[in-house]
Order: C-alpha cells, then sequence, then structure tokens
C-alpha cells in the first residue's frame, strides 16, 4: 500500500515529480545524493526511509527552502542534509565536521536513517 493512497500528496512530492518528469529520475536522485530507486519509491510513497530528510533535500535544491541549523545560522535545505549525513560517519581529523558532528546530533532535524 502507498503512502499517498492514505495521505495527500505534499507540495515537495508535486515538485519532485515535477523535476523527475523535465530532466530524469537519475538526475534528480543525483542532485539530491539518493539512488534513483530511492527516488522513485519516494515517488510511489513506498520508500521505507524517513521521509522529512528527503523532504529537506527537495526543498533545498528545488524549492528555496532554508532551516535555522543551531551551528551555522540560516542555511538551504540541502546543505543540511549533507550535514546530518556527515555527522554519520564523522571524519574526526577536520575541526568543520567535528563541529557539525556535535550541532547536528543535538538538532531536531537529525535522524540516524541509514540510506
Amino acid at each position: 500500500m502507498s503512502r499517498w493512497d492514505t495521505e495527500e500528496r505534499p507540495d515537495w512530492i508535486i515538485v519532485l515529480d515535477e523535476q523527475c518528469k523535465a530532466t530524469s529520475q537519475g538526475r534528480v536522485a543525483t542532485k539530491l545524493k539518493y539512488s534513483s530507486s530511492a527516488i522513485g519509491q519516494i515517488r510511489k510513497g513506498i520508500y521505507r526511509g524517513a521521509y522529512d530528510r528527503v523532504e529537506l533535500a527537495v526543498r533545498g535544491a528545488f524549492m528555496s527552502g532554508k532551516v535555522d541549523c543551531p551551528a551555522l545560522g540560516t542555511i538551504a535545505a540541502q546543505l543540511c542534509v549533507s550535514h546530518m549525513r556527515n555527522a554519520r560517519t564523522p571524519l574526526l581529523s577536520n575541526s568543520h565536521r567535528v563541529r557539525m558532528l556535535k550541532a547536528c546530533r543535538d538538532c531536531p532535524r537529525f535522524t540516524r536513517e541509514t540510506e
């Protein structure tokens, strides 16, 4: 059963579909740093991961979405997603990544989803 069978399709899913139709699902996936199959599952509403992170990526890449980062201030939503991904696999020799690791893990948007 699709998630979109029981819920109204949100605006960011409509934008995601439009972007895939305008270019290709593969190009959109590359821009969002997700696999093409994950984007297909998201569009169908059968994705098993966290939709909130995908929503941030779509809003940042295609809808000029911004978020308030506790460490950096107002940043693009897609950059927030990138920092969250890096926080799961920290490079402790880089001081900026260590700072973001701490900030992301304390942020309410942070999830430990695996992709």
